[in-house]
């Protein structure tokens, strides 16, 4: 595995993810190149400011580990990790729920 870090997100990540399963029916979670937001059923969207990323990719298979660093309003840094899958448009998983996949809008 190799780590790098930077504070803006990689192009490819930018825009918006949502899982197409009923529980996941009006969430999202979204990337600008320095903002991560996070959409809520009730229709309210929490914006965040990122002040570091970690990406290590994995040299056995094509997955890349992000950890999103981001402050909260309270001025808290919060992390959010997924693993990236870069081929086709792409696909997002977390560590705990790898059989629900994420994919990005298209537009």
């Amino acid at each position: 595995m190799r780590c790098e870090s930077n504070k803006t997100i990689a192009d490819e990540l930018i825009g918006v993810w949502r899982n197409r399963a009923v529980q996941y029916a009006g969430t999202f979670f979204a990337f600008k190149k320095d903002q991560i937001s996070f959409g809520a059923t009730t229709g309210e969207v929490f914006n965040y400011a990122i002040t570091k990323i970690k990406r290590k990719k994995n040299r056995q298979n094509d997955w890349i580990l992000y950890t999103v660093y981001y402050l909260n309003e309270s001025l808290q840094t919060y992390e959010f990790s997924f693993f990236y899958q870069p081929s086709g448009q792409g696909a997002i998983i977390f560590r705990n729920m790898p059989d629900k996949v994420w994919s990005k809008d298209e537009s």
